[in-house]
C-alpha cells in the first residue's frame, strides 16, 4: 500500500505503508525510546528517514490530510517520543520513498495499474499485517479476491 503525499506536475511522493524493515528506531540511534518501528518507505533515498505523524505540536510539519502531517522537526520528534508525548501509534517512520517523475504516476494510473481508495487515518496508522485487506474491503466488492493472492502473485 502507498499513500502518496505529494503531487504535482512535477512528480509524486508517497510512502510504503505495510513493509515494515524490522528494524526499531533505538537500533538505528542510540537516543531514541524503544518501540519506533520503521517502515521500508520506497526505493528513493532509503538511506534517509521520513516519517508522517499525528501530532500537531511538531514544528515545520506539512498537514497532508486534517490531524496528518508529514515531516517536521526531527529533534522536536526524539524529545517528544523520549518523554512520552509522542507514541509509537502516532508516527510512521519510513527509511527511503516511493517516487515518481512528472507525468509517470498518471500514466500508471491510466494503465490500470493502481487501485485508489480514500487514506484514513485507521488505515494509515493500522496494523501493518491487516492494511492490504483492509484497503481492499474499502474498495468494490469484485476486488475482495485479492485479500487472499499471495503477496507476489507469481506464488498463485
Amino acid at each position: 500500500i502507498v499513500w502518496l503525499v505529494q503531487h504535482s506536475d512535477t512528480g509524486s511522493v508517497g510512502f510504503k505503508l505495510n513493509d515494515p524493515s524490522g528494524f526499531v528506531m533505538n537500533e538505528l540511534m542510540d537516543d531514541f525510546p524503544t518501540g519506533f518501528e520503521v517502515y521500508e518507505g520506497g526505493p528513493v533515498n532509503a538511506d534517509n528517514l521520513f516519517f508522517i505523524h499525528r501530532h500537531p505540536g511538531i514544528a515545520r510539519s506539512e498537514e497532508v490530510l486534517p490531524g496528518l502531517y508529514w515531516s517536521g522537526d526531527f529533534d522536536q520528534v526524539k524529545l517528544f517520543a523520549s518523554s512520552g508525548l509522542l507514541l509509537p501509534d502516532e508516527i510512521r517512520l519510513f527509511g527511503g520513498y516511493s517516487g515518481w517523475g512528472a507525468g509517470q504516476l498518471e500514466a500508471e494510473m491510466e494503465s490500470g495499474s493502481w487501485l485508489i481508495t480514500t487514506a484514513t487515518p485507521e488505515l494509515l496508522f493500522g496494523d501493518a499485517s491487516q492494511q492490504w485487506a483492509a484497503a481492499l474491503r474499502s474498495l468494490e466488492a469484485d476486488k475482495h479476491w485479492m485479500i487472499h493472492a499471495p503477496r507476489n502473485i507469481q506464488w498463485n
